[in-house]
């Protein structure tokens, strides 16, 4: 007895009627000599606008070809064709259809037709776009993130690399990919113990590779920093075959002591949509019929007898209310188009079912018809999309650099917060800027040229050094890396950035010129400070060494030579505790203090009438409190002296002769005040705030007075040990007032 199901004419033409696709037949050339009523709700024309006409004038240009191919297959072959394409939509929009097409052949009295289903694939392709757009996406994040993957064959020694890698290494198509190969390109300096590494403990131990190694690039010798990952696969017996990762480049981050953020998507590539499988229900009579499609779809052999109770058996046991719930809901005249799970030999799989329900005069359902599609496929992809895009996302969102999109005319799309961070924007203020906004002008015409080359197709992605403006107007400097997103046909869609924040390494590099700049400086004028007291020591010694130049002096004129001598040698001795003494400062050591009570009166007193003796051309002014008023200090007698004379020579030194130079000292309760004040030069306001530096000096022209500008440093270390302060105030062209204070209470002391 067959189970073959047989069709009576008028329910194939229900059938027809009622179909989710379009039912047409065509003569041989083409013309529609019929369409079902499906064609309204696919391409918006009613059959009677399609009859007749030719579906070649409602083609896509750029399909033609291809429609073509499959009419001239079918006509020569016989069998059935498939073909995708877009169709002239009434309202002039083109849709994507799927047409499945056989030849019926000629007969005695009738010509051969061409019977053809068309159905709507709109949703499928906006799918397989979006993936596309996730696959270059994650193209792009990786040569942003600069991260090559690799495959390493165990068994032949030889592995393959990704164009970034390639790029990353600096090698060509035809470099040794051979174990010693990647050896090579490793530094030297590492190389063994990588080689021990892979051999050793990666290979031999079965573990993954994990590794932070230093290469040079083939192509520039340049020195790059990478992350290498791996992870091995074995065979059945558990023996190595191969090892496959990825390769990052971290110079930046070892650099700059930053993790730069690593992207990694896995995308897969959608499968063709399931088949569609049509059904028929009698209600009354419980019975249920499936084409052979359906029956594939639900796992049964084909031609089975079937009923509802079978059906729902079928339906993943999750969905068998929501299922049960629709369907009786179809039987009292609701819309029934749902999707659900299906079980089928143990794996899930998903379905959408779209019915339509007959009553009887009473109301009563009596039958139903309806479509089953197999939408795992779809599902899944959707998923995978959703999947990657939020790991995108999420990328986006955390990364703990900047990051923006941009429209191919520069305005800002989307920024992370890092970025708002950075540059002190909210997200709704970057919205609309656009980066020429926030660039600073000097490094515009730079970006706006690699802008031009990227849309112009010169080149994928470039990397600059830039600066940028805050918010607050100041100067941010950042590593910018920018990618162009294209959509399926190569034309731009928006750009994807990159910044890093290395506003601090300019900062140092600067400092590190400056300092650099200022030790030469300091080589040079220790040099010449040197050599000067030097040769006149070396000139006076050879004078009263050579018996024929010694016998022309007196016994006074070579006592006033040794005076020079020693004199010079003291000014040696100086130079010499000056740098001791910094030495000792730069090192975080105290400067050491020999604490004993003194007058400081005294003191002044005597340092006052030196200076008067060596440089009469100058006016000195002493002041001091009553005697009454002077109280002992607990000092080192020699270092505040030291202090004294450093001031005084600066005053000397700066100060035109005839001019006054003031030293006044006051007593209070607290301890001493010490003013030493000039009538000379003066010292602009950046000047002064840098009196203290070490190295500095205000004038270091030829004609500078003499010096290595570490004086004020140690005097200033002298008195803060001492408990006290030094500072400076100076007007530029009226003269300069260096003052500090002592306490009588030297820290750490009791009272007596």
């Amino acid at each position: 007895m067959s189970n073959k199901t047989t069709f009576k004419p008028e329910e194939y033409k229900e059938l027809v009627e009622h179909s989710t696709e379009l039912i047409s037949l065509h003569d041989l050339d083409g013309i529609y000599l019929f369409a079902s009523p499906f064609s309204e709700d696919l391409l918006g024309y009613l059959p009677s606008e399609l009859v007749g006409q030719n579906p070649y004038d409602y083609f896509h240009p750029d399909d033609l070809a291809n429609v073509e191919h499959s009419h001239h297959s079918i006509q020569a072959s016989g069998q059935k064709a498939r073909v995708e394409y877009r169709f002239r939509h009434k309202n002039g929009s083109y849709v994507w259809v799927e047409t499945t097409s056989k030849v019926i052949a000629e007969t005695d009295d009738t010509p051969g037709k061409i019977i053809a289903n068309t159905r709507s694939i709109e949703e499928r392709k906006g799918i397989e776009l979006r993936l596309i757009e996730s696959k270059a996406r994650l193209k792009l994040s990786q040569s942003v993130a600069r991260i090559g993957h690799y495959v390493f064959d165990v068994q032949t020694g030889i592995w393959s690399s990704s164009q970034t890698l390639d790029g990353i290494f600096g090698i060509g198509p035809e470099y040794d990919r051979s174990i010693q190969g990647w050896l090579n390109i490793i530094r030297s300096d590492y190389q063994h113990d990588m080689q021990a590494y892979l051999m050793d403990e990666v290979l031999g131990n079965q573990v993954m590779f994990d590794r932070v190694y230093p290469i040079q690039n083939q192509a520039s010798g340049t020195t790059f920093w990478v992350h290498g990952l791996g992870k091995l696969e074995t065979d059945n017996q558990g023996k190595i075959i191969r090892m496959f990762g990825t390769i990052q480049d971290i110079t930046e981050r070892k650099h700059a002591e930053e993790m730069l953020i690593k992207q990694k998507y896995y995308l897969e590539k959608a499968q063709e949509l399931g088949r569609l499988g049509s059904w028929e229900l009698d209600i009354e009579n419980n019975i249920l019929v499936w084409t052979e499609e359906n029956c594939r779809i639900f796992g049964v052999p084909s031609g089975s007898i079937v009923n509802y109770e079978i059906f729902i058996d079928k339906v993943h046991p999750e969905d068998r209310e929501y299922v049960s719930r629709e369907w009786s809901a179809a039987m009292q005249g609701k819309p029934y188009d749902i999707e659900h799970r299906i079980n089928i030999a143990g794996r899930v799989r998903w379905v959408r079912e779209k019915a339509e329900v007959s009553f009887d005069s009473k109301g009563d359902a009596v039958s139903a018809i309806g479509f089953t599609q197999d939408i795992t496929e779809r599902k899944q992809l959707e998923e995978q999309a959703k999947e990657n895009e939020d790991r995108f996302t999420g990328a986006f969102e955390f990364a703990s650099i900047g990051m923006a999109i941009l429209s191919t005319d520069g305005v800002f799309i989307k920024v992370n917060k890092a970025l708002c961070d950075m540059l002190g924007y909210s997200e709704e203020a970057f919205l609309s800027l656009s980066f020429m906004d926030i660039t600073y002008p000097e490094d515009l015409t730079a970006d706006m040229d690699n802008v031009r080359k990227m849309l112009c197709g010169e080149i994928n992605t470039y990397q600059m050094e830039k600066r940028y403006v805050d918010k607050q107007g100041r100067l941010v400097w950042g590593l910018l890396n920018v990618s162009l997103v294209t959509d399926n046909r190569d034309q731009p869609k928006y750009f994807i950035s990159q910044i890093l924040d290395i506003t601090k390494r300019k900062q140092l590099e600067k400092e590190l010129v400056a300092m650099d700049s200022l030790k030469n400086e300091f080589i040079s004028t220790a040099a010449h400070e040197l050599r000067t007291p030097l040769s006149a020591i070396m000139g006076f010694a050879e004078i009263l060494l050579s018996p024929e130049l010694s016998s022309s002096f007196n016994e006074e004129q070579k006592k006033e030579y040794l005076g020079d001598i020693y004199n010079k040698g003291e000014a040696l001795n100086r130079i010499v505790d000056d740098l001791l003494d910094i030495s000792r400062i730069e090192s975080g050591k105290q400067i050491p203090l020999d604490l004993q009570e003194n007058h400081l009166g005294e003191l002044l007193t005597k340092s006052s009438d030196y200076f008067r003796l060596a440089y009469s051309r100058h006016i000195f002014k002493l002041k001091l409190p009553k005697e009454s008023e002077q109280r002992k200090l607990m000092i080192d007698f020699h270092r505040i002296n030291q202090v004294i004379d450093n001031l005084v020579s600066n005053a000397v030194k700066y100060s035109p002769e005839e001019t006054e130079i003031t030293i006044a000292a006051e007593s209070d309760i607290d301890g001493w005040t010490i003013k030493v004040k000039d009538q000379g030069i003066g010292m602009t306001p950046e000047q002064v705030g840098r009196i203290f530096d070490r190295f500095y000096r205000a004038d270091s022209s030829n004609t500078a007075a003499s010096g290595l500008g570490l004086g004020m440093g140690i005097a200033k270390q002298i008195v803060e040990a001492h408990g006290g302060d030094l500072w400076v105030e100076s007007i530029e062209g009226k003269g300069t007032t260096a003052t500090f204070n002592l306490p009588y209470m030297y820290p750490g002391t009791k009272p007596a």
